[in-house]
């Protein structure tokens, strides 16, 4: 059985130290949960919820619209393909934020 109202933070990848602290801050969580610099993860832990995000300077209608490509700051979500493609166990739920552009076909 899975107690869906206490959902667990395992980790989460973040390199910014004030966004680091206000997540902390905002999620109760210890700033060792933090696994830092995402390109320098090497595996996944298990886990059965994976949320994540990317900067979105590179798609938002606003931003420069270079899209999603490596060496970009949106190449991010390419971190979580590659991590998603080399861990043991896959998360059996995936959730992606960003902005609406994300679903357009211009970028």
């Amino acid at each position: 059985m899975i107690n869906i109202n206490k959902p667990e933070i395992i980790n989460f990848c973040e390199s910014d130290p004030y966004a680091v602290k206000s997540y902390c801050a905002i999620h109760n969580v210890p700033v060792e949960k933090n696994l830092g610099d995402i390109t320098k993860v090497s595996e996944l832990p298990k886990c059965d919820f994976l949320t994540y995000g990317f900067p979105c300077q590179d798609i938002s209608t606003v931003g420069n619209r270079k899209g999603i490509k490596q060496g970009t700051r949106s190449g991010l979500l390419y971190e979580v393909e590659r991590l998603l493609e080399g861990t043991k166990y896959k998360p059996k739920f995936l959730l992606m934020e960003n902005v609406k552009a994300l679903t357009e076909k211009t970028i």
